[in-house]
């Protein structure tokens, strides 16, 4: 059905005040962020393909600006205001988060707290988490940000973080853009030589995660995790 034979109180933006936002399917929440149709698609139709391009509003925030392009009838203005929409979403459930006494236990956990992180970024950013005795999460920071492929970091910023904070304990994470988390011959070297100072400061060295997509890496545990 075209959107123009749509009973006007069946189109999203009326339905959505008339009956909450919540009654609206995934594609009409989506076609409310686009506004407007394409000269060939009506809003609707355009994100319906947003849907299909993702494989459902579950991976809506892993989207990246250039793929939302790639979408026929999606141009840099409608892009850019999903990808505000998506960062939106992104902000609050860091917030969220960060409100939540967290308590790390293994691998999954820490991906769980610093996914939000790495979402719709194409280089390579490196954090740094700190934990108290008992394994809660103290701080986390990010403290470089580096190519596609590379980033380069200096202990003494690692090691200067940890301190300030009284960390007892530390944990390592960085992402590959790749999508692929197997560690690169630098970052095992890297994590041996920050492993090494972390004895030498008696501060606990838990782990090195690398994220990628729909899947991370424990260097300690030297074990890929599937999402």
């Amino acid at each position: 059905m075209q959107f123009k034979n749509i009973p006007k109180d069946q189109r999203p933006r009326e339905k959505a005040i008339k009956q909450g936002l919540k009654s609206l399917s995934d594609c009409e929440i989506i076609s409310l962020f686009l506004r407007t149709g394409s000269r060939y698609n009506s809003v609707l139709v355009l994100a319906q393909k947003v849907l299909e391009k993702i494989k459902g509003i579950s991976n809506l925030s892993r989207i990246n600006y250039q793929e939302i392009l790639e979408i026929k009838g999606i141009g840099k203005a409608k892009a850019t205001e999903l990808m505000a929409s998506f960062e939106l979403v992104r902000r609050i459930k860091l917030m969220e988060k960060s409100k939540e006494k967290i308590k790390i236990k293994q691998p999954r956990d820490v991906f769980n707290v610093m996914k939000y992180e790495f979402e719709n970024i194409s280089n390579e950013h490196f954090y740094l988490m700190l934990l108290n005795k008992n394994n809660e999460l103290l701080n986390k920071k990010q403290l470089y940000q580096g190519t596609n492929n590379q980033v380069l970091i200096d202990l003494r910023d690692i090691f200067e973080f940890a301190l300030i904070n009284k960390a007892q304990k530390i944990i390592c994470i960085h992402n590959h853009p790749s999508g692929y988390s197997n560690p690169s011959k630098d970052d095992l070297s890297t994590t041996k030589e920050i492993q090494n100072v972390a004895q030498k400061l008696n501060i606990v060295f838990v782990d090195h995660i690398i994220i990628g997509k729909d899947e991370f890496y424990s260097l300690i545990l030297k074990k890929k995790f599937k999402l």
